[in-house]
């Protein structure tokens, strides 16, 4: 028996234990956005689903000789996926904006946080303000 056939006996073949098949999703999406002042901006946003099916996979073991294979099935599965984020845009100068946000919500497997600090510098606008002092 050559080296490369005993290798195959014992290693199986590459396959993807979980893909989804046949995904819906139906949602309610709402956003808004408010401007206290010239130089600050809140926005918020989400969205929550009336309804979300899939065809989620069921891995199982057949015993069929010489090797033991892996078959896939799928069922239906309901779950309600849903977030919520938000933003403060501040202007600090007309070339500089900083930016926090955050994220939460949930999906078919997993609950998540994230958050978002952002810096941005402008180089039009320092441009602009340099060509105004002119």
């Amino acid at each position: 028996m050559s080296v490369l056939a005993s290798r195959r006996r014992w290693c199986p073949a590459s396959n993807p234990y979980y893909t989804p098949s046949n995904l819906r999703i139906h949602s309610v999406l709402a956003t808004t956005s408010l401007r206290p002042n010239p130089h600050l901006v809140l926005e918020a946003g989400g969205r929550y689903a009336l309804s979300a099916y899939e065809d989620a996979p069921v891995l199982y073991a057949v015993a069929t000789p010489p090797t033991p294979t892996v078959e896939r099935q799928f069922y239906e599965r309901s779950f309600t996926p849903w977030n919520a984020r938000g933003s403060i845009n501040w202007s600090a100068t007309p070339a500089v904006r900083v930016t926090l946000a955050a994220e939460h919500g949930r999906d078919a497997y997993y609950v998540y946080t994230t958050g978002r600090v952002e810096l941005t510098y402008t180089f039009v606008a320092a441009a602009q303000r340099r060509a105004d002092l002119r």
